[in-house]
C-alpha cells in the first residue's frame, strides 16, 4: 500500500477541497493503495475512508463474500483461526486415545477369556479322569452358565465330614502358662547374681567345682540367660566339673 503526499495550499489555492483513492488488485488479497488529498484534514479524510469501508463490507456481505479482516481484528481473527485448529487436532487425539483404549481393553478381555478358556477345558478334562466335581470348569469359563446349587457334591469318600457351628464359638486354646523368669536372683554368697561385684564368685572361678544353674533375665537383658549360683559363669564353662553319672 503506497500513498502520494498532500498537495500545498498553494498548488490548489483554487480548487475545492477533496480527496481521492484509488485501489488496484496485486494478488493473493493484497492490493496497492494510491490517496491524495486536496485541502481536506486528514482526519476527515481518514473518517470518510472509514465509512467507505463499512459500505463495502456491506455490499461484500450482499455477495456472500466474507470482509477481510484489517489491523486488530486481522490479528484477532488468526489468533481464533489458531486455537480452531488447535482444538481440531486436540479432539483428533483424544478420539485416537479413545479408540486405542477401547482396542487395549477389548484385546485384554479376549486375552482374559482365553486364558479361562484353557483353565476351564483342563479342570473339565482332569476332573472326568478322575471323577471329580467340575463345577469349578463352569464357574471360570466365559461362556458357560454357572449354577450355585448350595449343595455339596455327593462322593464316595470314606472320611468322615468335619462340620464347624459357626454359631457356637469356639473354645478358647487353652496355654499352659510358665512361671516368669526373674530378674534379680542372688548368688550362692548373697550378693546380686551379674549385678553386684562379688569376692566369693571370684574365686569360685579360679576353683573347680559343681554347677549350680539358674535362669535369670536381667534388666538389660533381651533375652534369658543361664548363670551358675556359685561363680555366674555359664554351666558349660570348663571350671565346673563334669556331673557324675547315674548308677
Amino acid at each position: 500500500m503506497s500513498t502520494t503526499e498532500q498537495p500545498t495550499a498553494e498548488q490548489h489555492v483554487d480548487r475545492e477541497p477533496s480527496a481521492t483513492v484509488t485501489l488496484r488488485p496485486t494478488g493473493d488479497d493484497e492490493i496497492t493503495l494510491t490517496a491524495e488529498s486536496y485541502g481536506m484534514a486528514p482526519a476527515r479524510v481518514a473518517y470518510g475512508l472509514r465509512m467507505a469501508a463499512d459500505t463495502f463490507d456491506v455490499r461484500a456481505r450482499a455477495a456472500g463474500d466474507e470482509p477481510i479482516p484489517y489491523g486488530p481484528a486481522a490479528k484477532q481473527r488468526a489468533e481464533v483461526e489458531t486455537l480452531r485448529a488447535r482444538v481440531a487436532e486436540l479432539e483428533t487425539e483424544t478420539a485416537a486415545l479413545q479408540r486405542d483404549k477401547e482396542h487395549v481393553a477389548q484385546a485384554a478381555e479376549a486375552r482374559v477369556n482365553g486364558t479361562a478358556r484353557r483353565l476351564a477345558e483342563q479342570i473339565t478334562a482332569l476332573g472326568k479322569a478322575r471323577g471329580w466335581s467340575t463345577w469349578a470348569a463352569d464357574y471360570i469359563h466365559p461362556e458357560r452358565e454357572f449354577v450355585d446349587t448350595g449343595e455339596q457334591a455327593a462322593t464316595d469318600d470314606p472320611r468322615p465330614r468335619i462340620e464347624i457351628d459357626l454359631e457356637q464359638p469356639a473354645e478358647p486354646e487353652r496355654v499352659e502358662e510358665r512361671p516368669a523368669v526373674p530378674t534379680v536372683v542372688d548368688c550362692a554368697h548373697g550378693y546380686g547374681l551379674m549385678r553386684d561385684s562379688c569376692p566369693g564368685c571370684d574365686h569360685e572361678t579360679e576353683t573347680p567345682h559343681d554347677a549350680d544353674p539358674v535362669t535369670i533375665r536381667p534388666t538389660w537383658a533381651k533375652r534369658n540367660m543361664r548363670r551358675c549360683r556359685r561363680c555366674g559363669c555359664v554351666p558349660s564353662h570348663p571350671i565346673h566339673r563334669a556331673p557324675k553319672a547315674q548308677p
